[in-house]
C-alpha cells in the first residue's frame, strides 16, 4: 500500500500515457460524430496538459527545469511515436501535424501552470 501511496502520481501518469495510447490507435467508430469544430485538438490538448503534470507532480520534490524539459520532450516524443503509429497502422487514423501542435500546447500550458505554482511553493531545498 505504502509503494502506491508513495507512487500514486507515477501509476497514474503511466496509466494516462497506456489511457492515450488506447484511444488514439483504437480504430475510430462510423457512430463517432462530433460537432464542435476541432473538438479532437481539444482533446489533445487535455491529454498532454494532465499527462505532463502528473509526471510532474511525481517528481515535485526533485523537480528542476532540466527534469521538467526531460518530461516535455519525453512526452512530446511520445506523441509523434502515436501518431507515425496512426499512419502506419491499417485503421481510418491518420498523421496531423496539428495533432503534434495540439500536444505541444497542451504541455507548454502545463509547463507554464507549474512554473508558476508548483516549483515557486517547492522550497529550494526539495527540488
Amino acid at each position: 500500500m505504502w509503494v502506491l501511496k508513495k507512487n500514486f502520481f507515477l501509476f497514474l501518469a503511466l496509466g494516462w500515457l497506456i489511457f492515450i495510447a488506447v484511444a488514439s490507435l483504437m480504430p475510430m467508430s462510423d457512430s463517432v460524430d462530433i460537432q464542435v469544430s476541432h473538438a479532437d485538438k481539444i482533446v489533445h490538448v487535455l491529454f498532454y496538459f494532465m499527462n505532463t503534470l502528473f509526471f510532474a507532480y511525481h517528481f515535485r520534490k526533485k523537480l528542476t527545469d532540466s527534469l521538467l524539459f526531460k518530461i516535455s520532450v519525453g512526452l512530446l516524443a511520445y506523441g509523434m511515436i502515436i501518431e507515425v503509429l496512426q499512419y502506419v497502422m491499417p485503421f481510418q487514423r491518420a498523421f496531423e501535424w496539428y495533432d503534434m501542435l495540439a500536444n505541444l500546447t497542451g504541455i507548454l500550458a502545463a509547463i507554464v501552470l507549474i512554473k508558476l505554482f508548483l516549483m515557486q511553493t517547492a522550497p529550494e531545498n526539495d527540488r
